[in-house]
Order: structure tokens, then C-alpha cells, then sequence
């Protein structure tokens, strides 16, 4: 029986062969571009100013109507790295779409145009992916509202964890550790294969990403923050509109597809739905215009859940306490609402 310390002396001599032979691979980076004329330049610039320096930068133009196109054409007139795709409107995921049809790199990432990145973001990832052999690297958010408060180039380390397949999908459902936005990751080539992002879908990333994992064997996660997003106000308050309910068509085809492909996770998407629904819920609740139909559809869901989410000692903490207040009825759980609201 081979001693488990010639597997570490192989890892070691492995890395080491990967460093000196300095191998570059092309990455990728798509940005969806649509009305971000206040935003753009810090963003590129952020993803031009990257340690590692062999990048295709896509930008999609998609039917903006400021003066983002021409801010994109500016960087491909004096970066050959950037390419310019312009397009009629089509949305975040056709957009995406779009620059991953166009993508010749070996990885590919995604940048969001409002979002700037660390200047290791990239060197990280793909370290971390070639160095473990997984089809997935990701890295955590550091959320902002004002640039100025940033340090693009230093960062605390965390420590690194590898997941395989199954495991990744389960901690993405749990939403633990990790999560299910495109943002924050590097993809091989080989993993998003024929894959694309659900065109005229809000949360069109949670609707990929575990099948995505799924087609990687490993998932490599390290715990430092390189993704710097920028909050909103939008993103705090939050608001309710019928496209929001996207979320529930999903989390249903996640749950259907978990008790088809993935039985051992069909706890952990039935907590994700399950928190689905109370979130729409609580949206609901705090919206001046109610919605009945919406109202019952999540209240239903949330009352066949609640015993399942509330005995699974994996829940999420928040989820358990949902689930046992929705116990004392529908008015009992939006009174509950309302005082976290007051609360905010």
C-alpha cells in the first residue's frame, strides 16, 4: 500500500512544474453592459489592472442607451485584449449568452459592469483551479457603496476548501459557504460546455449554477474577498414585482430535478424553496399593492414545508425559525414580518 505522504510529494512536485513552466491560459472575462455609464470605467479598468495579464475582455453592449457603447469601443481602440459585442436588448442572460458564444478562452469568468474586481481576482481563481484540478473556482464578495473605500490590490486570506460535486451543490442550496452567482467564480471551458443562462428570467444564475457543479467534479472555494459589489439602494430595500416570482418556478425545477438526479439533496432543495417562498412572502407583505394569488402560492408552500425545514438539522437557522412561526398561521408569520421591518 503506497504511503499517503508520496501523494503530497506529488502534489508539491506538481505545483512546482506548473510554476516553472509559467503555462498561460486565456481567460475570459464577460461584462454585460447595459446603461452603466457612471460605472463602466471603473470596472474595466479594474479588470485590465489584473496581475494576470492574459485576458480576453467581452464587453456586450446590450441596447444601451447612454453613452456605454461608445465608452466600450474606447477600450478596444487602445486595448487589443477587449472585444465589443453590440446587440439589440435582450436581458442579463442573453447578454451572457452572447459573450459566451464569442469566448475562446480556456476559463471564462463574469464581471457584472456596476462590479469591479481585486487585482488578484483572476491570478487567484485560476491558481486555484489548476493547482486542484477543479472545473469551478470561486472567491468571496466584498460589498461596497463607494469606490473610494476600496483596496483593489491587498486582501486577507482565508483558508481554501474542496468540495466535490454533490457537496458543492448541497452547500449552494443550504447557502453555506457557497453561493449561487456567476460573479464570483471561474468556470473551465469544459464545465459550461453547452450550457447556457435562462433568457427572460430574473435569478437566472441560481437556475444554472447547480448544474453547472454538476458537471464539475471538484469545487474549489477560498475564503478572501476579490469581488467587490456595489450596493444599490435596491439592494438593501428590495421591492416586489410578478417577475420576481421567477424564484418559485425555479426553486420548484430544482427540487424536481434533485429528487430525479440527486436524491441525498432533496432535503436541502426543498430548505431552498422553502426560503424562497417566505422571502417572495415577506416581499409581499411589504408592498403597498397586494397579490393574492402570490400570497396563497407561497403561504401553500410554505405550510407543506415547514415541518421538513424545521426538523433538518442542516436548515439555515433563520429558515427553522420561519418554519415555527408559520406554524401559528398566515397573520401570525406577516405580523412577524412587519416587525422585522420596523426593525430594518
Amino acid at each position: 500500500m503506497r504511503h499517503p505522504c508520496f501523494a503530497n510529494i506529488r502534489n508539491i512536485i506538481s505545483f512546482a512544474l506548473f510554476k516553472s513552466m509559467d503555462i498561460k491560459s486565456l481567460v475570459s472575462v464577460i461584462v454585460p453592459v447595459y446603461n452603466v455609464e457612471a460605472y463602466l470605467s471603473k470596472c474595466v479598468d479594474s479588470i485590465l489592472a489584473q496581475t494576470y495579464a492574459c485576458l480576453e475582455v467581452i464587453l456586450v453592449d446590450d441596447g444601451s442607451t447612454d453613452a456605454s457603447p461608445q465608452i466600450c469601443d474606447r477600450y478596444a481602440a487602445t486595448d487589443s485584449r477587449v472585444k465589443v459585442i453590440h446587440k439589440p436588448n435582450g436581458g442579463l442572460s442573453d447578454a451572457r449568452n452572447a459573450g459566451i458564444d464569442a469566448a475562446t478562452g480556456e476559463y471564462l469568468a463574469f464581471v457584472d459592469s456596476d462590479d469591479m474586481i481585486h487585482a488578484r481576482f483572476v491570478e487567484t481563481l485560476l491558481d486555484l483551479a489548476r493547482c486542484n484540478r477543479a472545473g469551478i473556482a470561486s472567491v468571496e464578495f466584498a460589498r461596497f457603496y463607494d469606490e473610494r473605500s476600496l483596496d483593489l490590490r491587498s486582501a486577507v486570506e482565508g483558508k481554501t476548501m474542496i468540495f466535490t460535486s454533490e457537496q458543492a451543490i448541497e452547500r449552494v442550496l443550504y447557502q453555506n459557504v457557497l453561493d449561487n452567482s456567476a460573479c464570483n467564480k471561474l468556470y473551465s471551458r469544459k464545465v459550461i460546455g453547452d450550457l447556457r443562462f435562462p433568457v427572460g428570467k430574473l435569478y437566472e444564475d441560481m437556475a444554472l449554477c447547480y448544474r453547472l457543479m454538476e458537471r464539475s467534479p471538484k469545487v474549489v472555494h477560498k475564503r478572501v474577498g476579490l469581488y467587490f459589489y456595489r450596493l444599490h439602494e435596491q439592494s438593501i430595500t428590495g421591492s416586489f414585482s410578478l417577475r420576481r416570482t421567477d424564484v418559485l418556478d425555479i426553486t420548484d425545477e430544482i427540487v424536481a430535478y434533485m429528487a430525479k438526479r440527486h436524491h441525498r439533496l432533496l432535503s436541502a432543495s426543498l430548505d431552498r424553496k422553502f426560503a424562497a417562498n417566505m422571502n417572495i412572502l415577506w416581499l409581499v407583505t411589504r408592498s403597498r399593492q397586494s397579490d393574492v394569488a402570490v400570497e396563497q402560492r407561497c403561504w401553500g408552500n410554505i405550510k407543506a414545508l415547514r415541518f421538513a425545514v424545521l426538523t433538518n438539522p442542516d436548515s439555515r437557522l433563520k429558515n427553522r425559525i420561519g418554519a415555527l412561526v408559520a406554524f401559528l398561521g398566515k397573520r401570525t408569520l406577516k405580523y412577524f414580518f412587519r416587525l422585522k421591518r420596523h426593525k430594518r
